[in-house]
């Protein structure tokens, strides 16, 4: 009875290691459509779930400040500016801050307090606030900056990749250890029955 208890236990571990797996390969094959078809179908939910992700925060804020600086710096208004950096990071959720943000421009806010909506981080006000008060217009001064964005986004999916590829190897040692173990068991248990009989 406990070998068959440690025999299901093990299955039950193993299925739910490989749903799990299973997960990212699915996004991985289905690529870029497969994502857009499950954001199309839940894009708040999607969209949402994307922001927890640091590397993707990291992309979609680089990804705004590039179209910010540069439509700032063609002479276009700081509202149409904001609402149109939003929608070049097509994620539903900065659409949504970036309407909360043009909407305290209109009422009469400054840009570093009105973009308060679309990040909490000190950083992006404190960049925000030199590039304006640069000579060489905010492209110039926001540079730097995207690259560093760039650069972080890219080190923490690699420490994501790497840490989850190192635990999946670690489980699944221990998997097949729990096999092992249940297996040889139960051939002891045999033997010793079979000496017993």
């Amino acid at each position: 009875v406990g070998h068959a208890r440690m025999f299901s236990l093990a299955a039950i571990a193993l299925g739910t290691v490989l749903g799990a797996f299973c997960v990212p390969v699915v996004f991985y094959v289905g690529g870029p459509r497969f994502a857009r078809w499950l954001g199309a179908g839940l894009p708040r939910l999607f969209d949402g779930f994307l922001t927890l992700l640091p590397w993707y925060r990291c992309r979609c804020e680089k990804a705004f400040v590039g179209a910010l600086s540069t439509l700032l710096d063609s002479g276009v208004g700081e509202a149409e500016s904001i609402r149109l950096a939003a929608e070049c990071t097509g994620n539903q959720t900065y659409l949504r801050r970036a309407a909360t943000a043009a909407e305290r421009l209109r009422q009469g806010e400054g840009l570093r307090a009105a973009l308060g909506s679309l990040s909490r981080k000190p950083e992006f006000a404190w960049r925000l606030d030199n590039a304006s008060a640069s000579s060489q217009g905010f492209t110039s001064a926001l540079h730097g900056w995207q690259e560093s964005l760039e650069a972080k986004a890219f080190q923490m999916e690699q420490t994501f990749a790497q840490t989850v590829t190192t635990g999946l190897v670690l489980l699944n040692g221990g998997l097949v250890a729990l096999l092992a173990f249940a297996f040889f068991g139960v051939l002891c248990n045999l033997t010793q029955q079979a000496v017993l009989w």
